[in-house]
């Protein structure tokens, strides 16, 4: 998700990294986070290889 151009997503990452693009008022990546919050996890590491 963190990693990678995003070129599929094109033109909405033109100007926002894929996990910032917001679906239903929230950042994709917030979704996920909260997914596994919710499922007990209490770490997690994010890739951020492309313009990390």
């Amino acid at each position: 998700m963190a990693a990678g151009i995003g070129k599929r997503l094109r033109p909405l990452t033109n100007s926002l990294p894929k996990p910032l693009i917001e679906v239903h008022g929230k950042p994709i990546i917030l979704w996920s986070i909260e997914r596994l919050r919710d499922s007990g996890f209490k770490e997690i590491v994010i890739n951020l290889f492309y313009k990390g």
